[in-house]
């Protein structure tokens, strides 16, 4: 029997605002921290757990169904630390209204210092793909970047359904 694709949408929205973005902070989330790396495991019930994995230079999020792998997204790249608020503010937008463009924020989010940008190549999360970057706006022709995540991501076809 295949689950579908919104199911574990679902469990990646409540996963990252168990964790991460905590907004939804719950016993169902263990985090441990080793120099650069972060991994918060979150089980939801019997059937699901959720490895989230981070560092430095990006990181993984796996979503296991009854012991099987159904679905991971990997980015990498990096942020400064001064960027991070920025980065979770965006990506927290999408994740409370369940809004799924790559698995991160929307096409772009401006907090007024800097400016998020989200370039979803491929939008479906049975096999999705793209690159986000934050940069300083300004009155120039060129932006400053100030850092960038190119991810990716699919679903275990054999045991999902779209």
């Amino acid at each position: 029997m295949k689950i579908s694709i919104q199911k574990i949408l679902d469990v990646y929205y409540r996963t990252m605002l168990a964790s991460y973005f905590g907004t939804n902070q719950d016993d169902n989330v263990m985090t441990v921290k080793n120099n650069d790396q972060t991994v918060t495991t979150y089980r939801e019930g019997e059937d699901f757990i959720v490895i989230d994995s981070y560092g430095d230079n990006g990181g993984k999020t796996e979503i296991f169904y009854q012991g099987e792998l159904v679905w991971e997204m990997t980015y990498n790249g990096s942020y400064p630390k001064s960027a991070i608020p920025t980065l979770m503010s965006a990506i927290k937008a999408n994740l409370e209204k369940k809004i799924f463009m790559g698995g991160r924020g929307p096409a772009r989010f401006d907090d007024d210092i800097y400016v998020y940008e989200n370039n979803v190549e491929s939008n479906d999360p049975m096999n999705f793909h793209g690159a986000e970057k934050i940069y300083v706006p300004g009155p120039v022709l060129e932006p400053v970047i100030v850092g960038h995540h190119s991810y990716y991501g699919k679903a275990v076809s054999d045991l999902v359904k779209a």
